[in-house]
Formats: structure tokens, sequence, C-alpha cells
């Protein structure tokens, strides 16, 4: 009976244990295929080529297809796409040797050396890189990913009772404010998402402040343009109350 050899190769996702990891480097050198979980925080780690291909070929671990690899087109000035360019255009000079990003030595001094970003937002970029598939789309923000991050059963408390989802003008739970004037609003799904949003687009460059990424979820969900009476200019007008602060 003949038997069929998966090929095991850079950027495949393997699922063992109901986890996914990617194929980062297959180093013939030192005989160690170096895989990424892609759903946890933590950076690749070693993995024996013949113990792999063993239980890969005993179907203990599996291919699968990658949950990053057929992305929606976008167009190329929408938000998603210039935030992809951007990052790509900051990372691609120290992405071009994968292996420097395998060991923790090697990898501090990368992360220590793009320019223009804080460390906790290199590390953030590289990891997504990797995660993602290695390539320019894998960059992405999430932005049309937004509001379907989690799955229903993180979205339950330990106790398996749903987590309150109250609307965002209903009367305003926890405690009043102290410093920040006005009532504030609930977080619920819908304004989470939004935040994401401005989250991703903080984390995309470090001359967006917190402030300013605030500011754009804002305009974009708690305002209105009206037209000024006195100069006849159309302008941006944002809810006093209903809106989230920093």
């Amino acid at each position: 009976m003949s038997t069929h050899t998966i090929l095991i190769v850079n950027r495949m996702v393997l699922e063992k244990d109901q986890r996914k990891y990617r194929v980062v480097d297959i180093d013939g050198r030192t005989q160690n295929t170096w895989i990424i979980d892609i759903y946890d925080d933590n950076w690749a780690i070693p993995w024996n080529s013949n113990e792999l291909q063993t239980q890969v070929d005993s179907g203990e671990i599996k291919p699968v297809v990658d949950p990053f690899g057929s992305l929606p087109v976008i167009a190329d000035d929408s938000p998603s796409s210039l935030v992809q360019t951007r990052r790509y255009a900051l990372l691609k000079p120290y992405v071009q040797d994968i292996r420097k990003l395998l060991t923790k030595r090697e990898r501090s001094s990368v992360i220590a050396s793009i320019p223009g970003t804080s460390r906790q937002t290199s590390t953030f970029l590289l990891k997504q890189y990797l995660k993602r598939g290695m390539t320019r789309e894998a960059l992405r923000p999430d932005f049309e990913r937004c509001g379907h991050w989690m799955d229903e059963k993180r979205e339950e408390n330990l106790n398996g009772i749903a987590k309150r989802d109250p609307e965002p003008e209903a009367k305003k739970v926890g405690a009043p404010r102290t410093v920040a004037k006005g009532i504030g609003i609930n977080v619920n799904k819908e304004v989470r998402r939004q935040l994401i949003i401005g989250a991703d687009l903080w984390l995309s460059s470090r001359t967006v402040t917190l402030g300013s990424a605030i500011n754009y979820v804002v305009e974009t969900y708690y305002s209105q343009k009206v037209l000024d009476p006195a100069t006849g200019d159309e302008v941006i007008k944002a809810e006093r109350d209903l809106k989230p602060t920093e």
C-alpha cells in the first residue's frame, strides 16, 4: 500500500489539539521547524522537523485552511489599505530575514532598530506579520473584522451567563465620572467595535496620539455636520455627553 507524505512548507497552517500554528521557518541546518500559534501572544517556537513530519504523516497534526488566506479585496484608497501600506513600508527592511525574529537576542535588536514607532507597536506588528502569513496583506488592520474578533464562548462569563450588552444611550452603569465632563455612555459590542477601530489607528503610527484616535471615533460615530450660522461653513458638532472619552 502506497503512502502519501504531506510536504511541510513555509507559511502553511497546521492544527494540533484544536490549536492552529503557522510554519514560519524550516532550518535544515538545525533540523528545526519554527512554528507560531496564530491566535495567542507568543513568538515562534522550534519543533524537531523529523518529529513534526512524523506527526503530520500519522494525522496527529493536520494541514488546515489558512484563516487569513482569503481576505476580501479592499480599495486602494480605503483606510485599511492606507494603514496596511504604511505598516508594510515600516517593517519591510526588518522582515527580509525571518530568522532574526526567532531568537530573543536578535529579535530584540531588530525591534529596537525600527524607527518612528514604539517598542510595543513594533512587537505587535511583527507578531501580526508572522501569524497572518508573512505577506504585505498580513499587516492589514482589523477594520472590517471589528465586532467579530471574540467568539460566542468568550462573550460569556465564567458562570455561563451572557455579559450585559446595554444600549449606549441607556442609563449609565458603573460609578459616575469625577474628572471628565458629561455623563458618558455604556460600552456594548458596537461601541467596542468603534473603539477597536480607534485603537488600530493609534497602533498604526506613532504620530497618531490616543487623543486624536478617540477624536476620530467621536467625529465618525458621535457627531453630525451642521452649518455654522456665522460663516455658513459646514462644521462637525459632537454630542456633549453621549460619546466615549479618554
